[in-house]
């Protein structure tokens, strides 16, 4: 059986600068570092995604 945790929160804030975007980019490779089955996507298509000038889907 799985133990569970009480009272877990998670936040959920907006980016707003650069800078911010670079630190949830790089959250992921800290996250699974220690995976040897993780394979990352490359930092720059993430900074690309989140692009609005790059990604036509911010045009909706």
């Amino acid at each position: 059986m799985c133990k569970t945790q009480k009272n877990m929160a998670a936040t959920i804030k907006r980016v707003s600068s650069r800078q911010e975007l670079k630190k949830f980019i790089r959250f992921n490779y800290e996250l699974y570092k220690d995976n040897p089955y993780s394979v990352p996507d490359l930092y720059s298509d993430m900074l690309n995604t989140f692009d609005k000038k790059k990604n036509a889907a911010f045009e909706f």
